[in-house]
């Protein structure tokens, strides 16, 4: 919590300065959807093993929004008895189709078999009734478990931000640099995460040589000890954090009352202490970054993008592919349109992109022993949101401009011709305007990033577009363009003059953007472990003279 603490001032004070120049996120086309995961994911009957009587057990169990699982003795008493069940939660589970342990399983009913682990928690082992359904639960289960572990990603706030740089402060004064796979879960998991990798080298060099018994024996009675010193850790962790959050609101308003007033003079000091640190540390950052990273960021850039670029890919075709077939089977109109939010969240529907993702685990393992990098987890798990917000996203604005157009159309015909429409304008929107010939020409044909707030100047702006596209060139409001060139009729047109066509693609923008975006964040966090690690050394020793 100290680091906390003190990380907390330092974002907070960030934070407050990017308010006086405001560079954010480029802006999406896109309308951005925050809909959260349905209350019940998935529910259904599965057999499950219990490892201490080595026999199997059918029970009715419910995946719920929040990641946790629940199981009851039958439907029935699911739906008399709510309040009575066993459940775990499933953050940090990992789900599997492979048998990890050494001990056989006594007689599975089916060979459907589906696993959970969990680093500090004994795994369960789930028997279904066939292969469709074995898909089915691993699909929803992966779901859930990717959106509860990635619940502070998603978040932005200084709060948030703080928390996560404390950690990688804490573990980086304990020589490991880059939290990884540690940084997934709720602050509680997190803390308990990086409190046991604190405790689990003193617990194994002490407990596993005092056990008694047969190998399995002592396998199992481990295995219960570890669950029990880590559920109290993560009870302890998880109240001390509460009270903490409850101080939290008033340590804000000190921050407020400390920082605003003085901000000026706060960041005109650190900028001095920031050119002097520079001034220090260049040279080193600069030679390891020539000698160390350089010759591998082209590569691992590549690698970063080749796979998110596929997913996206598989995005548009999903969405392309479902509005089609909806407006083939039209029959209620904007029912049926509503229906549409549930595909983000469908068992197994965006699996075809969540594949593309899985690419990076063998693509990027060979970051772990060169950078130091054990955060391949988080990546995939971040890719596969991303993916999955794009999805959302789109269907979102479908259904929002559904509503305003629909009640216009008033049979079939119209409905279907509005919808498909719709469909054009998210994944793509046009634009017409009259530009002079030698202009047309000269610069607008072809690929372009254009600036928005320049295509809608007046007719003699665009008349001298060359300097007036120079002087945008600043502007944030810039959108991918293709740019068409078709003439007018002979009738009716000056030659002097073309029709241009202008398509914005809504869909492509988003993902192009958020593309880069993506690239940049994991460049980060791939190669600054290898740098915090190389010139750790040299920073401790002028590290006082700043502090």
């Amino acid at each position: 919590m100290p680091y906390y603490q003190r990380q907390l001032a330092t974002t907070f004070l960030r934070w407050v300065s990017k308010e006086l120049d405001p560079q954010g996120k480029p802006a999406l086309q896109l309308l951005q959807s925050k809909k959260p995961p349905d209350a019940l994911l998935h529910e259904g009957f599965l057999m499950q093993y219990n490892g201490d009587t080595c026999k199997w057990k059918k029970s009715y169990f419910i995946l719920l929004g929040n990641c946790t699982l629940e199981w009851f003795d039958s439907k029935e008493v699911n739906s008399i008895l709510t309040h009575w069940c066993k459940h775990v939660l499933c953050f940090s589970f990992q789900v599997d189709y492979t048998h990890r342990d050494q001990d056989p399983l006594n007689g599975p009913p089916e060979e459907f078999l589906l696993f959970l682990y969990h680093p500090f928690r004994k795994s369960f082992c789930f028997c279904t009734n066939s292969a469709k359904s074995q898909h089915t639960w691993k699909s929803v289960l992966r779901d859930g478990i990717r959106y509860c572990s990635t619940v502070l990603q998603r978040q932005d706030s200084f709060e948030v931000e703080a928390f996560l740089e404390a950690v990688r402060f804490y573990r980086q004064e304990k020589g490991s640099y880059g939290a990884g796979d540690l940084l997934l879960g709720t602050e509680p998991e997190i803390l308990s995460n990086v409190l046991m990798e604190d405790l689990l080298p003193v617990l194994q060099s002490q407990v596993p040589p005092n056990l008694k018994g047969s190998e399995s024996r002592k396998k199992q009675t481990w295995c219960q000890f570890l669950e029990e010193v880590y559920t109290l850790v993560l009870s302890q962790v998880s109240s001390e954090f509460l009270d903490f959050q409850r101080e939290n609101e008033k340590l804000h308003i000190q921050l407020e009352k400390k920082i605003r007033p003085d901000l000026d003079q706060m960041l005109i000091l650190k900028d001095q202490i920031s050119i002097k640190l520079q001034a220090v540390i260049q040279n080193p950052v600069e030679s390891c970054c020539r000698q160390g990273v350089e010759p591998d960021l082209d590569c691992v850039m590549e690698e970063l993008i080749h796979p998110i670029s596929l997913g996206f890919d598989v995005v548009r075709s999903l969405f392309a592919d479902r509005i089609d077939e909806m407006i083939r089977h039209l029959t209620t109109g904007l029912m049926q349109v509503l229906t549409l939010g549930e595909m983000p969240w469908k068992p197994g529907f965006m699996e075809p992109c969540y594949e593309k993702a899985n690419l990076y685990k063998d693509s990027l393992q060979g970051l772990k022993e060169k950078f130091g990098f054990h955060g391949v987890a988080s990546l995939v798990l971040r890719a596969q949101n991303l993916m999955q917000q794009l999805m959302q996203n789109s269907v979102h604005t479908f259904q929002q401009l559904s509503e305003q157009h629909l009640s216009l159309a008033t049979n079939h015909s119209q409905i279907t011709q509005t919808l498909e429409k719709i469909k054009t304008r998210v994944l793509k929107v046009r634009c017409v305007m009259f530009l002079p010939s030698v202009c047309v020409k000269s610069y607008f044909v072809g690929s372009y990033s254009l600036c928005t707030r320049w295509l809608f100047c007046s007719l003699c702006c665009l008349g001298h577009c060359v300097p007036h596209m120079s002087q945008s060139l600043s502007c944030s409001r810039w959108i991918d363009a293709e740019v068409v060139v078709g003439k007018f009729p002979d009738c009716c047109a000056d030659s002097f003059f073309n029709l241009v066509v202008v398509g914005f693609q809504k869909f492509d923008y988003d993902s192009s953007s958020t593309r880069k975006q993506f690239a940049q964040e994991w460049l980060v966090q791939i190669f600054l472990p290898f740098l915090l690690k190389n010139l750790e050394p040299r920073c401790k020793l002028v590290r006082p003279d700043f502090e």
